[in-house]
């Protein structure tokens, strides 16, 4: 990090706001290949589970700073750019199969819908190694 060479604010937030727009598209992409990897059978749920990295105390500290200095400068978050972008997103959420059940006729889900709660959230899946 170089102190003496600083950017302004203004400039920061307008390029992470094009950086972001293209990690946004990448990570939607990315999402919906995790929800494919998690809908297949034989998924190994504790090891997915534990693969994500978990960011130092150092590293918050840091963005949390930056973070509260923008919001002290300018009264929002980020500063100068629009506090809510979404041009894209992924949704992902838990089917409620006692409504499909109901409403709608056998076969408008798929059996790893049937089988993901049991799979992914029961104790027994949270004590496998």
């Amino acid at each position: 990090m170089d102190v003496q060479n600083v950017w302004p604010i203004t400039f920061v937030e307008q390029w992470s706001l094009s950086e972001l727009t293209v990690e946004l598209g990448a990570s939607c992409y990315a999402g919906t290949l995790m929800l494919q990897a998690m809908s297949m059978e034989g998924k190994d749920s504790p090891k997915v589970r534990s693969a994500a990295q978990v960011h130092d105390e150092r590293f918050k500290e840091c963005v949390t700073l930056q973070a509260q200095y923008i919001y002290d400068s300018f009264g929002k978050f980020p500063g100068t750019i629009p506090s809510m972008f979404l041009i894209i997103y992924l949704q992902a959420h838990h089917l409620d199969l006692e409504f499909y059940d109901r409403f709608y006729k056998p076969g408008s889900y798929l059996k790893t819908h049937a089988m993901h709660m049991a799979k992914w959230h029961s104790e027994e899946s949270k004590d496998k190694p």
